[in-house]
């Protein structure tokens, strides 16, 4: 759905072009691809935006430029691959529950669940992010007891309205509501030794979140740093970054295939920048700086 205006406009491009450039699809496959640019400043925009709310200006910045220039999220910014959109989905949802809860907007809250919604219809596993953000909206304090269910049911619909859509559309095509079509598919091997795919992630040549995006290690550390000041915060950051690798451990196919390092993870590097960010924040300006350098 995301991709729809973009192909139409490579297409009327494409015909209004004097003379055919390269063969009949590469116009709209060009413009689509280019799209995947703007995802990735949204989530770039979100990750400074969100690190406002736990940072000082100067680490916020320098973590969100750090994830758009030092982290995977460069080349899949030029990549026709849909991860980048279901981090943007993540983090905007995280984002603005604790923005809406702590701010005094409701309908922040409301739109945390529809981005989650639409993170949920990008990549199915995405619903399993509902719960830490959930749990958080029913942890972090209210003035009100019954200010963490409102703020609960508030978050509810987009999910719910999500996973309605996912269920009718499985039922639709493969006649069972449950079966998105990964069920008979042998590729992904799911529940496979997490063991194993935790220090593929972790370590190996081909896929190591640490090797191709090497801040993650330091904002893993921040958000332990950040617990001490923001535990309800740090703590759904890190269940949702550690929810995330333990599922994608599990698939058997965790490299991925042909691709640019820990594809999967590409939804847990806007959470760790956060932590970079926090990270960032605890040190003086000129020992930022020169960390942030390197």
């Amino acid at each position: 759905i995301y991709n729809v205006p973009f192909y139409v406009t490579g297409k009327l491009v494409s015909a209004a072009l004097p003379r055919p450039l390269g063969k009949p699809d590469s116009v709209p496959k060009a413009v689509v691809t280019m799209s995947q640019s703007l995802i990735v400043a949204a989530i770039v925009f979100q990750i400074f935006r969100f690190g406002l709310l736990i940072a000082a200006p100067g680490p916020a910045l320098m973590a969100a430029l750090t994830c758009a220039f030092g982290s995977l999220l460069w080349p899949y910014a030029s990549f026709g691959f849909n991860q980048p959109l279901a981090a943007l989905a993540v983090v905007s949802a995280m984002y603005l529950a604790v923005r809406g809860t702590r701010q005094g907007r409701p309908a922040d809250i409301v739109w945390a669940g529809a981005w989650l919604g639409i993170g949920l219809l990008t990549r199915h596993e995405i619903a399993l992010a509902a719960a830490p953000i959930g749990f958080w909206l029913l942890a972090e304090p209210g003035r009100a007891h019954t200010a963490r269910w409102k703020r609960l049911a508030a978050f509810a619909p987009g999910v719910l309205a999500a996973a309605g859509i996912w269920l009718a559309y499985n039922y639709v095509r493969f006649g069972n509501p449950l079966d998105s079509g990964y069920l008979r598919d042998p590729v992904p091997r799911f529940w496979s030794p997490i063991t194993d795919g935790v220090g593929g992630l972790l370590f190996s040549p081909a896929a190591s979140v640490l090797l191709y995006s090497p801040f993650a290690i330091f904002g893993a550390v921040g958000l332990g740093m950040l617990w001490r000041r923001d535990r309800t915060v740090a703590g759904a950051l890190t269940a949702l970054s550690i929810g995330a690798l333990v599922f994608y451990a599990s698939l058997g196919n965790w490299v991925a295939g042909r691709a640019y390092g820990s594809r999967y993870l590409l939804v847990i590097l806007p959470l760790l920048g956060l932590g970079w960010a926090a990270f960032l924040d605890r040190m003086t300006h000129r020992a930022r700086t020169m960390v942030f350098a390197v």
